[in-house]
């Protein structure tokens, strides 16, 4: 009797796993993926990946690159679910996948050309290209894409004011104040290993008292801002022996209005010892500009002259 209903849990079990893998490959052909792209190592490894409440929206076959060139390139997949976007290699022996959120994709391109397609996916943690794609199944992994970073963004951007999310005594508006009154801080961040970033960063303060910046996007702050959001801003006053020490969230800023905004009041020359020049920022080629700000969580100020 025991080992009957052993027997029974182990068939309910493989029904179970068959029609999950049954219902993902159903999901995989409405998102236009190919008899040939179905047969896929990664599309037969997918239901190992893919959870029981989440669906199939889109998906692109093709080669990357494993980082020796065109002659590395090597058979990955890019996925978008209802909840994620999932990159994977899958053969015999060896598995590759990373998990990306949508509130961290920046944006997605494709080139079509007589002999190939290629699709990028740019995310705040790095790019995934995949090449020799079809061209349908790109048409609707881009659509879907750009549909979530729309709805994403469009919550994001509806940022509460500081005063309803930080708790009272928190933010010192004496701080605040002194860092309107300055434009120059060391900005730390820390990398995805732990290891400490500083950096010397041109900044204003905005009606909503976030610190707004702007640099480059492959730069070692933003990349370590894009994997890890929590920082800290110190500024300094030596004449007046004055500081401010904040601590906050790092955001994109995604509204067009606002990136100008900030665009406009970071990069613009200043006076570099009675010459008129671009600050040091825009000497760096590091991809485009990306525009940040800072939602503090903390910030205290301190005058030194008091406490003598």
């Amino acid at each position: 009797m025991v080992a009957k209903n052993h027997q029974a849990d182990y068939n309910r079990c493989m029904t179970k796993q068959s029609e999950h893998a049954k219902r993902i490959a159903d999901e995989l052909h409405e998102a236009g993926a190919s008899s040939y792209g179905a047969s896929k190592f990664a599309s037969r490894y997918l239901p190992n990946v893919i959870h029981p409440d989440e669906r199939v929206m889109a998906a692109v076959y093709g080669r990357y690159d494993e980082g020796g060139g065109l002659l590395r390139l090597s058979a990955g997949m890019l996925v978008a679910t209802d909840k994620r976007v999932i990159f994977l290699d899958h053969k015999p022996g060896f598995t590759s996948m990373d998990e990306i959120s949508y509130d961290v994709v920046s944006g997605v391109k494709q080139v079509t050309s007589a002999l190939a397609s290629t699709l990028t996916l740019h995310t705040r943690v790095g790019d995934y290209v995949i090449r020799y794609a079809n061209h349908s199944g790109i048409d609707r992994f881009v659509g879907y894409i750009e549909a979530r970073r729309v709805e994403v963004n469009g919550v994001s951007e509806q940022v509460p004011r500081l005063t309803q999310v930080i708790p009272d005594g928190s933010v010192d508006k004496a701080a605040i104040k002194f860092l309107r009154e300055h434009e120059l801080a060391v900005l730390s961040t820390v990398d995805r290993t732990g290891n400490l970033h500083g950096a010397a960063i041109y900044y204003f303060i905005d009606d909503d008292d976030r610190v707004c910046m702007a640099t480059k996007a492959g730069t070692h702050k933003a990349g370590n801002m894009f994997g890890h959001q929590q920082v800290a801003l110190t500024a300094y006053d030596a004449g007046k022996m004055q500081t401010a020490q904040l601590q906050g969230i790092a955001e994109v800023v995604t509204s067009p209005t606002d990136q100008q905004t900030i665009f406009a009041k970071i990069i613009k020359p200043r006076d570099y010892n009675g010459e008129q020049r671009l600050p040091p920022i825009t000497t760096i080629h590091e991809e485009g500009f990306v525009a940040l700000r800072i939602i503090p969580t903390t910030a205290r100020y301190t005058d030194f002259k008091t406490l003598s």
